[in-house]
């Protein structure tokens, strides 16, 4: 699927292979997930397993925005205002990312191994909230990247959660893939982690990691890194 606001549940992907050269959100079961005023879509009980392969070598961005962001993950690329529970993905992600951007704007990579970025947010007097419970990753995640990326967040479950005025829980994750980043990013910014590679602002609880983190990069500028 590619951007929809339906909800999932029960649904199991098995040996995907997704080949993608640049886009920005990839996802074995959707590229993205959005709420709108009328629909809280939910993601229950749905797993995948394969390979996701994005390859962004060379590419060249035309876009007038001051940045770009791309999301990757294993089973959604971003979710926006979308409940996520008791999903889980072993699939294995490639991300190739070394990007010439148009005029130089600069490239914000979210990778996770569930879930690329994750956010809630308010509209009007509703909040649409997007918690993520009950969830693991097992695949192993390889990154390489450079260019003019400016900051890079992955993580072995999510990438990146946040919020927009609406606080969501993330609880009950676990990873046991292994997570490794070669990058030649020069005073760029890196946020990696386990489980959650940014996490801003959300009730976090009950996370666990026995995968391994590696970051192998020739200089080391405003970096955060940790194991879970």
């Amino acid at each position: 699927f590619g951007t929809t606001n339906a909800s999932f549940k029960g649904l199991h992907l098995r040996d995907v292979n997704i080949n993608e050269t640049v886009t920005p959100n990839v996802g074995a079961l959707a590229r993205r997930i959005d709420a709108t005023a009328a629909v809280q879509p939910v993601v229950e009980h749905c797993s995948v397993s394969g390979k996701i392969i994005v390859n962004c070598v060379g590419y060249e961005y035309k876009a007038v925005a001051q940045y770009h962001e791309f999301m990757i993950g294993g089973l959604v690329g971003t979710l926006f205002g979308v409940a996520v529970d008791n999903c889980s993905s072993s699939a294995k992600i490639e991300v190739l990312s070394v990007v010439k951007a148009d005029n130089e704007k600069e490239i914000r990579p979210s990778i996770g191994g569930v879930i690329g970025a994750n956010e809630s947010f308010t509209s009007g007097d509703i909040k649409h909230l997007s918690p993520v419970t009950n969830c693991s990753n097992s695949g192993d995640i390889n990154i390489k990247i450079g260019g003019n990326t400016i900051m890079l967040m992955a993580g072995g479950v999510i990438g990146v959660a946040f919020k927009n005025n609406a606080d969501a829980l993330i609880e009950n994750l676990y990873n046991s893939g292994n997570l490794t980043i070669d990058s030649n990013i020069s005073k760029k910014e890196t946020r990696i982690g386990g489980v959650v590679g940014w996490l801003y602002s959300n009730t976090f609880a009950h996370a666990v990691n026995s995968g391994t983190v590696t970051y192998n990069s020739g200089e080391f500028y405003y970096m955060h890194m940790g194991g879970v």
